[in-house]
């Protein structure tokens, strides 16, 4: 099953996980902010669509705030403004504030990278599920370590 086209996951439900050929939709779907805008207009569902879009959320979890709001920084959607955040090795500046304590360097270099490699423009350079899963899990080892627990 594709994984997070939209926040509501509604369009997850449209394409079985074993379809090897992308999915072919006749009308716009998916929500504003989570959609790849510079792909949206194939009208096609495909595992790197749904990695995009999950890039959206995990930069959602790291800055506290909703993918496609406007806020007085100028940027209407998060993805643009983690992107120029992340390229300009500022990402700590957008983090949650009760994330700054919280969070090791490393760790968050780590899960910033993975958010930024999602949202890439050229789908064939968006990491597969299951190198986000690993990364994921090294990125939590890193906090883990810093924070004296033993992962698991």
């Amino acid at each position: 099953m594709l994984w997070l086209l939209s926040k509501d996951f509604g369009l997850s439900n449209i394409v079985p996980a074993n379809k090897k050929f992308p999915f072919y939709i006749s009308h716009d779907a998916g929500t504003f902010g989570y959609r790849d805008l510079h792909n949206a207009g194939t009208r096609f569902l495909t595992k790197e669509v749904d990695v995009y879009s999950f890039g959206v959320v995990l930069f959602e979890v790291l800055c506290g705030r909703l993918c496609a709001e406007n806020y007085k920084d100028g940027y209407p959607l998060l993805s643009e403004m983690a992107q120029r955040c992340y390229e300009g090795k500022i990402i700590r500046t957008i983090a949650l504030d009760c994330l700054q304590d919280q969070i090791s360097p490393t760790s968050l270099a780590k899960f910033s990278e993975i958010a930024y490699e999602c949202l890439q423009i050229d789908h064939n350079k968006s990491p597969s599920h299951s190198d986000i899963i690993r990364k994921l899990k090294v990125a939590l080892a890193c906090q883990d370590i810093t924070s004296g627990k033993k992962g698991g």
